[in-house]
């Protein structure tokens, strides 16, 4: 994953391979396949894309740094911004999440209660045994990238047992 501080990959070369799909090879030798249909959308392209004959009338321009559809400024999209995109769509793997576990410092059933689930779904995850679902994935992202998303949601455990109903305790 890309972090603040590191040189962000220039694009190499660019090739549409669907109507709304690229595969990037970035200028330090990596490959990734990036759907833009979410971006297309969000920002309201489909018409602007319309007057393009072709997804893959694509070129990169600016020495790597965005690429860009015809001849129109409109229709470019810059380097990080495309990474951003292609990382979030990277699927999760069980030692991802191991590895968001521990920069999160919590334990097996907290991580369980962050997103909902049994703790041996969560054992299921971290095993690779379960896939892990697309909304718990970007859960994760989301916690790990704003702190706040984190901090709205944990609640931490306590050692020891709970406290038995009617134990006298008053509310």
């Amino acid at each position: 994953m890309f972090k603040p501080g590191e040189t962000i990959p220039r694009f190499a070369a660019v090739e549409a391979v669907e109507p709304d799909t690229l595969d990037i090879v970035w200028d330090d030798g990596r490959s990734q396949r990036v759907s833009l249909a979410g971006w297309i959308a969000a920002n309201d392209l489909g018409p602007v894309f319309a007057g393009v004959r072709r997804f893959g009338d694509i070129r990169v321009i600016d020495y790597g740094t965005a690429i860009q559809w015809g001849e129109d400024d409109e229709l470019t999209i810059d380097n990080l911004h495309v990474l951003m995109i292609g990382q979030e769509q990277q699927e999760l793997s069980a030692g991802d999440i191991g590895k968001w576990q521990e920069s999160m410092h919590v334990s097996n059933q907290e991580a369980a209660d962050l997103i909902g689930v049994r703790v041996s779904t969560w054992h299921n995850y971290k095993s690779g045994e379960t896939r892990i679902p697309k909304g718990t994935q970007i859960a994760l992202r989301a916690m790990l990238k704003d702190p706040v998303v984190f901090e709205a949601h944990y609640r931490p455990r306590r050692a020891g047992r709970p406290a038995k109903s009617g134990s006298g305790v008053s509310r």
